[in-house]
């Protein structure tokens, strides 16, 4: 029987900077996506924070997808490009949600490991190497979803009800907040 050893991930700095990548993108992802709120009903941004930072991620996507199919609904076409984005953010909350809660060991061949489940972390069995290639293409996968959301959410106001397109843009004028223009692309970064 394999046993796995605790380990702590400064043992493992260049894991370590891609997973804390990982999980900032994936913040980046889940704020551009539920930025889709302020949209589809015109609410303050303040006001979406406070409901929807009550709840957990995978809620915050469900809310988010309820309001889309509400709204998009006479438009199929963008609402299952709406669907498309919320389901790859979905896919990649799972993996996310493994490695930001996960358990770090070293199995015995010194590799970086996360563990599956909490009650059972000494076998090899229940365990997935984290290997550099795997992390670099998931962080790939969380900026390019990243970009999809927000491109979706800036061509959203021909899509919305009459007046909500109109309130949602004075009240991020409002903020102070820049005119919704394409981030610049960046790659994330290589060990």
């Amino acid at each position: 029987m394999d046993q796995l050893k605790h380990t702590y991930l400064h043992e493992f700095p260049e894991h370590a900077i891609i997973i804390v990548e990982l999980i900032s993108q994936w913040n980046l992802l889940e704020d551009n996506i539920t930025g889709a709120v302020v949209f589809f009903t015109g609410m303050h941004l303040d006001q979406c924070d406070l409901m929807l930072g009550q709840i957990q991620s995978r809620q915050r996507l469900d809310v988010v997808l309820a309001l889309g199919r509400s709204v998009l609904r006479k438009r199929p076409e963008r609402l299952a490009e709406f669907e498309k984005v919320v389901d790859f953010a979905s896919q990649r909350l799972k993996f996310r949600n493994r490695i930001a809660h996960g358990i770090y060991g070293k199995n015995e061949d010194g590799e970086l490991c996360i563990i599956r489940r909490k009650f059972e972390t000494d076998h090899a069995s229940h365990t997935t190497p984290l290997r550099m290639n795997d992390l670099l293409i998931d962080v790939d996968n969380v900026v390019k979803a990243s970009q999809l959301a927000f491109d979706l959410l800036t061509n959203l106001g021909d899509d919305l009800p009459p007046g909500i397109g109109a309130a949602s843009e004075q009240i991020w004028r409002s903020l102070g907040l820049p005119d919704l223009a394409k981030p610049e692309k960046t790659n994330p970064p290589t060990p």
